[in-house]
């Protein structure tokens, strides 16, 4: 019998490839690329790659009611995408071949720059069961991606002029979108191919949630709804499940020693691999669609109220979008760079990053995905002047995420952040230490905060509780909850002395820190536990979050 080939397609160098511009257009038009090098262009044009009318893929969709076997119809079977990576089986090696040589050449003519990584990989339907060779073809993908040099750029020879986002050398001259009569700049094939593509990006965001009329996605950070003179910071939120890997594993696992006949084992296989895949999507997109809708409203109260920023209704926060285009819309105050399964990249403006992120990491942790009891991610938050380098704000929101999971132990939704005020060359430990250590080994921070189901004082719903007790400036003076905030970085777990002495005359004139859940009495006079403050973090965040809106503030009205 031959040989059936899988072939498996993978990316690599992304986090560079997408965000190492600052311009979001760009990094939309890469995030875009890296969605079509992986699945998109199979589903749009699989007649270009793949044996006509011989494989399963029909009207975007996949079918899945005639899998590949020796006695089926079709030649050529996607098997799964999702994750960044697709799965093909091929029936015999010309196929597969020929699917390498065209995919190969599309990458290079429609993405410039992107470095894909592609392996087929041959086995014996009736010796090989099928999870054990897609195991297999991962393996030897990885090995691939780690022994291998990598894309490298073709540099100038006779061409001299450089890119001016990329700084390659440059090979067209085109005015920088969506400039009609603007200046002409020189580009090189990476960033045209990525300009080129941002109406398509838009188009399969406005598939996943269409805006309400009179509100549009922005292009540009500037557009994010940024208030010249009162907020100038863009909120970068990374967000990426937890353990879901090891679900992955497990199918796999499974399926490799299966207590049923070898045709069957492989169709249940890729039965789970499928209904895995697909749910980790439906998930991620659900969840994002929830913060898009809660933004959306919030952009809508703002243009129907026109209050002052940061005042609340009924509905939650008023957010006027920033910036007004000549056909009358307006730009939402959010935009999506990366989606379509549990790892979720976007920006947003500054003040509303840790609510977005709190919203993405309650509804994922709503859906279902099968060997899944209740899906758990983690999320980063850098909140950064809208011009600070992009990779580098990215790099953090990532770096904070993993911490946030180390914290948590992976067993609860978790949110770690941090404002940067300035340029980091660091990292986050050696920051955090810096900026926020104590005599004594202590800590200012409260965060990361558990989502859900923390079982310590260190949860969002006491923190949002004293975000909002602090930016009532009746209650709380901003002179006064200056006092404290110094009083704070001026104590230590074992030395509260100038803490107790602002909390006194606090007393004396009633005013009272908030209450927290959770916790006794002792810390509202010290503004400690054990070797964590618990003031510090609101109160640095009191000018720089919109009023904050939980569920359960929503219930009580």
């Amino acid at each position: 019998m031959n040989p059936f080939h899988l072939v498996v397609i993978d990316t690599r160098g992304i986090q560079q490839y997408i965000f190492g511009s600052n311009r979001l257009r760009e990094n939309v038009g890469a995030s875009h690329l890296v969605y079509l090098a992986t699945e998109g262009w199979l589903f749009e044009e699989p007649d270009d790659f793949l044996p006509s009318g011989k494989h399963n893929i029909v009207e975007q969709k996949r079918l899945d009611d005639r899998p590949v076997a020796p006695d089926s119809s079709w030649t050529a079977e996607l098997l799964y995408s999702g994750g960044g990576n697709a799965v093909l089986l091929f029936r015999n090696e010309k196929d597969a071949k020929h699917f390498v040589r065209n995919y190969s050449q599309r990458l290079l003519e429609k993405a410039p720059g992107l470095d894909a990584v592609i392996v087929r990989h041959e086995f014996l339907w009736s010796e090989t069961l099928l999870a054990t060779a897609v195991e297999d073809a991962l393996a030897a993908l990885d090995q691939k991606k780690s022994s291998s040099a990598g894309w490298e750029p073709l540099l100038g020879l006779g061409i001299t002029a450089a890119c001016q986002s990329t700084g390659l050398p440059a090979h067209f001259v085109r005015r920088r979108p969506p400039e009609i009569n603007g200046p002409f700049v020189s580009v090189s094939a990476e960033v045209t191919s990525k300009w080129d593509t941002v109406n398509d990006a838009k188009e399969r965001l406005n598939h996943l949630y269409s805006l309400s009329e009179g509100l549009r996605y922005p292009d540009d950070f500037d557009d994010l709804g940024r208030e010249k003179g009162r907020s100038s910071y863009i909120g970068v939120v990374h967000a990426d499940g937890n353990s879901l890997g090891q679900v992955l594993a497990k199918i796999n696992q499974r399926h490799q020693n299966p207590d049923m006949p070898h045709t069957e084992a492989n169709q249940s296989y890729l039965g789970d691999m499928r209904s895995f895949s697909d749910a980790v999507k439906t998930a991620g997109n659900n969840a994002l669609c929830s913060v898009l809708a809660a933004v959306e409203r919030w952009n809508l109260n703002g243009l129907r109220t026109l209050p002052e920023r940061g005042e609340v209704d009924d509905q939650g926060i008023s957010l006027p979008p920033y910036e007004k285009e000549k056909d009358g819309s307006y730009y939402l105050s959010i935009r999506p760079i990366v989606y379509g399964g549990d790892d979720v990249t976007f920006v947003c403006e500054g003040r509303i990053a840790l609510q977005a992120a709190q919203i993405f990491l309650t509804e994922f942790s709503k859906q279902q995905i099968p060997g899944v009891d209740r899906p758990i991610a983690a999320a980063g938050v850098s909140i950064v002047k809208a011009h600070y380098p992009f990779v580098r704000a990215y790099q953090l929101a990532e770096d904070l995420a993993k911490n946030a999971k180390i914290d948590s132990g992976r067993d609860y939704p978790a949110l770690d952040w941090h404002l940067a005020q300035s340029g980091i060359f660091e990292s986050l430990k050696s920051l955090r230490e810096r900026e926020y250590g104590t005599r004594h080994n202590g800590t200012l921070l409260m965060r990361p905060l558990a989502i859900s189901d923390g079982e310590n004082w260190r949860t969002w719903e006491n923190f949002a509780h004293m975000v909002s007790a602090f930016q009532n400036d009746e209650q709380f003076p901003r002179t006064q909850v200056m006092d404290l905030r110094r009083a704070l970085r001026e104590s230590s777990p074992n030395d509260t002395g100038n803490v107790r002495k602002v909390t006194e005359v606090w007393e004396g004139r009633k005013i009272f820190l908030p209450s927290l859940q959770g916790l006794s009495e002792s810390y509202s006079q010290n503004g400690w536990v054990g070797k964590q403050c618990v003031y510090y973090d609101a109160i640095e965040m009191k000018d720089q979050l919109l009023e904050m809106i939980t569920e359960l503030d929503e219930e009580k009205t």
